[in-house]
């Protein structure tokens, strides 16, 4: 067979896994993580790249054009201005053609050698919907290397249980839902996400927390695996957007918001996990408010209490009266003060 002919055959066929990178301004990484996501085409798994170029303003879309030429796995779109991670990942997701899905960040490193078990493993298990796997940090300026964070660490180490592979449903793993809402430590069967309509949320900021409930909400079976999938760059001078705590911060409330919305469309996943919720709303203010500047406490106090209204009151009682009662009694203060 002839090597055009060898390549259109490759290409021709259904990708294995799809890629999908939202990127602002990130020519300076382009080309590096796709060189680390093309090492998965020497370990037989067949891809699809999908770049979203959110209205970057260096030569972002002069680097995509070029790689697209030169690599014909790669799908460059372009966003009609800086939209935003969460809606550049739901432009992409319309475009995945892969049996699974993982989203991705630019600036972040990508490592291939993990992704062969994880996709045998998802063969072998149809009903596993959503892998997640381990990931470490990397001080960007210091060039240091971190594990996870401590939460995230002690629950995948419990339900891991000593085994590099653990598998289960988030009924018997609830806590799980718990883990920091990173979109690039996971990955997803594709078919089973599209049926159920995923999406990440429309803010700039908190954008992953309703792609993070929407993935483990409606998996069938988790698999956990002890294999690193992601070293997450954290910048120098926080310009990750995670550092900023200006008034584009009460975003996280319509972050929340949406998140609710899909349960209440859900009564059942409500009832089971709106102590999860109501604890997670909790545990993003106690971060935002310490670091927010003080001319917005009061507003962002006021926003909470808003979202607070929104709780039911039958969860509210079930969590005063079983397992949440400090949270329960935390809440009825803030929306009493």
């Amino acid at each position: 067979m002839r090597k055009e002919d060898e390549l259109s055959l490759h290409t021709s066929l259904a990708p294995d896994l799809s890629i999908i990178i939202p990127s602002h301004n990130g020519a300076g990484h382009i080309e590096r993580i796709t060189d680390e996501i093309m090492e998965l085409r020497s370990l037989q798994i067949q891809i699809q790249i999908i770049f979203v170029d959110d209205g970057s303003t260096d030569d972002s879309p002069a680097i995509l054009e070029s790689l697209g030429k030169k690599h014909p796995e790669i799908l460059h779109i372009a966003t009609k201005g800086n939209l935003g991670a969460g809606l550049a990942r739901n432009t992409g997701w319309r475009q995945a053609k892969g049996t699974y899905t993982i989203f991705f960040d630019v600036d972040d490193h990508f490592h291939p050698e993990s992704v062969p078990l994880c996709l045998k493993h998802l063969e072998d298990l149809p009903t596993v919907d959503t892998a997640i796997f381990s990931y470490r940090y990397e001080r960007e300026e210091t060039a240091s290397f971190t594990g996870m964070n401590h939460h995230d660490e002690k629950l995948l180490r419990k339900y891991l249980s000593g085994k590099e592979f653990a598998v289960g449903k988030l009924d018997e793993m609830g806590p799980l839902i718990g883990l920091t809402n990173y979109p690039w430590n996971k990955i997803l069967r594709t078919s089973r996400f599209k049926e159920k309509g995923l999406k990440f949320g429309s803010t700039k900021v908190h954008n992953d927390i309703l792609g993070h409930w929407h993935t483990l909400l409606f998996s069938r079976e988790i698999a956990l695996l002890d294999r690193v999938i992601c070293t997450h760059v954290v910048h120098p001078n926080g310009k990750n957007l995670t550092n900023n705590f200006g008034e584009e911060r009460f975003q996280m409330f319509d972050a929340l918001s949406e998140l609710y919305d899909l349960l209440e469309n859900n009564p059942a996943l409500r009832h089971r996990y709106s102590h999860h919720y109501w604890g997670l709303c909790d545990q993003l203010m106690n971060w935002v408010r310490p670091r927010i500047s003080n001319d917005l406490k009061s507003e962002l106090n006021e926003r909470y209490r808003t979202l607070l209204s929104r709780i039911n009151l039958d969860d509210l009682s079930r969590m005063k009266l079983g397992h949440s009662p400090n949270l329960a009694e935390t809440i009825i203060q803030k929306i009493l003060t």
